[in-house]
């Protein structure tokens, strides 16, 4: 499983949604 962390930080890199 993915920590939120990382999910939340890949969103802002990829800036998506």
């Amino acid at each position: 499983m993915i920590p939120v962390g990382s999910f939340y930080n890949w969103k802002r890199r990829n800036k998506f949604i």
